[in-house]
């Protein structure tokens, strides 16, 4: 394992390190747009571009990074570059079956954001990997879209089961338009909910919901102070599916009446498998309310912390 002192080392160099460590736990190397992006700076200071690439050169130049087709990796991790090719091929492949399964969703009662989330929102998704979900929904009808949507799929059998995970539609998550402002789910130190709030990629947009997203969240600054210029080009929102035949859905939303999110929240707190309900209340996972419903039986966000802070230990002490 490589040691870089701190001494020899400029602060926005230091945090390059960081950032460059976090994305090499998975096999992720970064472009130096990309380390303004998710740069991690606990200062809460916004960066430049051109000063970012003046300290990748000067770490390229004594051997402390190394670069491969303008990638920029830890040394001896130049294999991550052939990865990530290969991870982004695979993306694609998967966006354009998340893009189909939107169309079908932007149709469904109360959901007004679909959005791709975790790895496959970065473009690194493995092919063993199945396709996460974030939905924004109306307010006081959370339950009432997760009962379309969920229903929906699984009776088309794409959703994940025992047996087959990849390529299948995992709705694990989902937010109402009254709880965008999620740091009250966040860890005392959090940097991956940052990251993750970083990777996300809309594909159906109601209403400008998904900027109300980012904008409720701005606690993500003081981990990540330049996330939001990710989203301020074309480029995000390239995967976009159209606002279509909103009457439609209007259709379907003036027949679920307010006291029907009630009963499909009763009916859905009935059918939840023991290991679902077994976990509310009793770790930040799974969380079950009226606006937001987060379904991960296995938190692993203390975990990935204590490895970064490991593996900078070992970098830069």
């Amino acid at each position: 394992m490589l040691h870089f002192k701190h001494k020899y080392m400029s602060p926005l160099e230091r945090k390059i390190i960081k950032t460059i460590v976090w994305f090499d736990m998975f096999s992720y190397p970064l472009r130096a747009e990309e380390l303004l992006w998710y740069l991690y700076d606990e200062s809460g200071s916004e960066s430049r571009l051109s000063d970012i690439q003046l300290d990748l050169d000067a770490l390229v130049a004594v051997k402390r990074l190394q670069t491969q087709d303008e990638l920029y990796f830890l040394p001896g991790r130049s294999a991550l570059v052939d990865i990530r090719k290969e991870r982004h091929k695979e993306s694609l492949k998967k966006i354009s079956l998340a893009r189909s399964a939107t169309l079908l969703l932007r149709f469904l009662p109360f959901v007004k954001s679909v959005i791709v989330c975790n790895v496959l929102g970065y473009l690194n998704a493995k092919p063993e990997d199945d396709i996460d979900f974030l939905i924004i929904t109306s307010s006081n009808k959370i339950w009432t879209a997760r009962w379309y949507a969920t229903g929906f799929f699984k009776l088309l059998r794409l959703r994940p089961t025992k047996n087959q995970v990849a390529d299948k539609f995992c709705f694990s998550f989902y937010v109402s338009t009254g709880g965008l402002d999620m740091k009250k789910i966040a860890l005392p130190n959090d940097p991956y909910l940052a990251w993750w709030f970083s990777g996300l990629l809309p594909l159906y947009d109601q209403a400008n919901y998904f900027n109300q997203l980012l904008e409720a969240n701005q606690w993500v600054k003081k981990y990540l102070p330049n996330f939001m210029q990710r989203y301020s080009g074309g480029e995000i929102n390239k995967y976009k599916v159209k606002n279509k035949f909103k009457c439609i859905k209007k259709i379907f939303e003036n027949m679920n009446f307010d006291w029907c999110d009630k009963i499909y929240r009763h009916i859905q707190r009935r059918i939840m498998p023991t290991n679902l309900t077994s976990k509310i209340g009793t770790t930040n996972g799974v969380i079950v309310n009226d606006v937001i419903l987060k379904f991960h039986l296995i938190d692993r966000r203390q975990d990935f912390l204590d490895s970064f802070s490991s593996k900078l230990k070992k970098i830069l002490n």
